[in-house]
């Protein structure tokens, strides 16, 4: 049987989904190796220095995502196959950098804490050894329309970006919270008077 056309067409377009896919996939695995690397630095902060070597790599890694996963929506939408294009990985991944970002943040904070020191303690480390790390990817905090859907994904986000954080005020955490709010989850704190 001899193929048609569109049939060689349509196998074009399904190897350069598969292409793409590896792509994406390849640099999912190297963003959840990281978010692993910070999970463990957490509890082990020697890993620290390494996690913020590893994490100014976020945001390449974050854009080769985005384009892996351009391609794959768009060579679908070329073979009208766009139903079975996932939106769930897209979703996932600004997540797990968030949190990571985050923990490497923290990991700044403390050891800068702990290079000053307390008033009346001894200095752990001098201050000329404290050097900030490579600059983190800006990540926007997310927003929040009500969807309940949702709302798991954003609890996460927020709470690895601001909520979690010790160097924050309750006052401006709740700033920061209305200010993620939008449509009916902004309507539902509008007359809220204190919160606390």
């Amino acid at each position: 049987m001899v193929e048609t056309v569109e049939e060689k067409e349509i196998k074009r377009v399904r190897r350069l989904i598969t292409r793409a896919d590896t792509k994406r996939t390849i640099a999912v695995k190297k963003i959840r190796s990281i978010n692993s690397l910070a999970r463990r630095a957490k509890d082990d902060p020697s890993l620290m220095d390494e996690l913020h070597v590893a994490a100014s790599t976020l945001d390449d890694l974050w854009k080769q995502f985005e384009a892996a996963d351009n391609d794959v929506l768009d060579s679908m939408l070329e073979i009208n196959a766009e139903n079975e294009y996932s939106a769930e990985l897209p979703a996932e991944v600004p997540s797990i950098i968030n949190a990571t970002t985050a923990i490497a943040m923290q990991g700044n904070f403390n050891n800068f804490k702990n290079a000053k020191g307390a008033p009346g303690e001894p200095k752990q480390v001098s201050d000329a050894s404290f050097k900030p790390s490579s600059r983190l990817p800006e990540i926007p905090l997310p927003s929040f329309n009500g969807d309940f859907n949702y709302w798991p994904t954003f609890r996460d986000r927020f709470s690895a970006l601001v909520g979690d954080r010790t160097d924050i005020p309750k006052i401006d955490k709740m700033q920061h919270l209305i200010g993620c709010l939008q449509g009916p989850a902004a309507d539902a704190i509008r007359n809220i008077t204190r919160v606390y």
